[in-house]
């Protein structure tokens, strides 16, 4: 099976968070994506069409992280805020 190509970008100027936008042709809605954060590595998958593993630079607390889809513009945000260290 041949996965399209697509481009994302890392926005890591937030003091409290990474954001991560991920541009997705094709895809029409956000229940199409199936997003997993798993050891600081972000994946991204739609079925037949993408599968992004993103290794993250950062530790990023999972439990808070929160994703949206803009339809309009078939792109996927994922805010990832860092992990609290004490």
């Amino acid at each position: 099976m041949c996965l399209s190509v697509f481009r994302y970008t890392l926005d890591n100027s937030n003091a409290d968070s990474l954001c991560v936008a991920v541009e997705l042709p094709g895809v029409k809605s956000g229940d199409e994506c199936d997003v997993d954060i798993i050891q600081d590595v972000l994946m991204v998958t739609v079925t037949g069409k993408y599968d992004l593993f993103l290794p993250l630079d950062a530790h990023v607390d999972d439990s808070r992280a929160d994703a949206q889809f803009h339809k309009d513009k078939a792109v996927l945000s994922v805010r990832l805020p860092y992990l609290e260290t004490l």
